[in-house]
């Protein structure tokens, strides 16, 4: 072999040995090495995912302790629903509705992991008390909810009178719920919201067609009670004389009850206040002064009868 052939073996030699080296170094160093980089990286995208999903399911085993905690307890369900039925008595009787009704409790077990009890409720109410009513509901930490409610405007000769109230409400029992024995009618107030927020949902009567009647007048029902009046019951029966000394005698047919006012006495009875000024034999009539006036009311009448008369009455003697 010359020297320019051994020139040549060198060279193609060198070449031959790049191209195997430079093949060995990709496929046996560098192509492992990517391939670890990219399942590296495939790795750390799937541990980003699982911690994600662990953080979800940490809250959601936060979430499921406080549900068993507010939720009734299907172990004892028969007690859960007495408890329950006793809430929504307090929760209506709070609220101001009226002829409140709560139907027996339905219930359905879930694949026996949970209890769905139903409750159909009826009431008579105004805008007011069904506000409060609702707002309160939505704030217990109680695991129920209302699935309908229906409100249906009550009307006497064009006057809105109130509303027929009727809802369904469905609250869960859990097999492993700790079962509070007492259930609170408000317990959270997240949204910082109170009740006089909601005050334009009762002042805004979309039920009330408003040439009918003003919106002054589509107010609660006022639950005063009505004045007593009396004097029809009472009458004048008669007078006895004592040493010159006159009683005039009543009778209160409401109460079957005898009395006697001394002339100069006040007589005091509901719907009437009068002093006794003079009982007139002859006439058979009593005189009775009220505030300024003086007016007379016969034998056997009614106070009711009492009439206006002159003042010259109460002057005469008595007789």
């Amino acid at each position: 072999m010359n020297q320019r052939e051994k020139i040549l073996a060198v060279a193609a030699g060198a070449v031959v040995i790049a191209i195997g080296g430079n093949w060995f170094v990709r496929e046996k160093i560098l192509a492992p090495i990517g391939r670890k980089e990219i399942l590296v990286e495939n790795l750390g995208r799937a541990l980003a995912v699982k911690e994600v999903d662990v953080a979800r399911l940490r809250r959601q085993e936060s979430e499921i302790a406080h549900w068993r905690k507010n939720a009734l307890s299907a172990y004892d369900l028969a007690g859960a629903k007495t408890r329950y039925r006793k809430f929504l008595h307090q929760a209506l009787d709070t609220a101001g509705v009226r002829n409140p009704t709560i139907g027996n409790p339905v219930d359905r077990a879930v694949k026996n992991h949970f209890t769905s009890v139903q409750y159909k409720v009826g009431a008579n109410c105004s805008l007011t008390s069904l506000a409060r009513l609702l707002f309160q509901f939505s704030r217990s930490e109680l695991l129920h909810r209302v699935n309908q409610i229906t409100v249906t405007p009550n009307w006497k000769d064009d006057r809105l009178v109130d509303f027929k109230l009727d809802f369904d409400v469905e609250v869960l029992a859990f097999t492993d719920a700790i079962g509070t024995r007492t259930l609170a009618t408000f317990t959270k107030n997240a949204d910082g919201r109170v009740l006089d927020d909601y005050r334009y949902f009762a002042e805004k009567n979309i039920f009330q067609p408003t040439q009918v009647r003003d919106r002054a007048a589509v107010r609660e029902p006022s639950r005063e009670t009505p004045v007593a009046d009396e004097r029809n019951d009472v009458r004048v029966t008669g007078a006895t004389s004592t040493d010159g000394k006159y009683e005039v005698w009543f009778f209160n047919a409401k109460k079957s009850k005898h009395f006697s006012v001394p002339v100069g006495q006040k007589l005091d009875i509901p719907g009437m206040s009068a002093t006794v000024v003079r009982y007139d034999s002859a006439e058979s009539q009593v005189a009775l002064q009220i505030k300024d006036k003086v007016g007379i009311v016969r034998l056997d009448k009614p106070l009711s009868s009492w009439k206006e008369s002159s003042p010259a009455v109460a002057q005469r003697p008595q007789s």
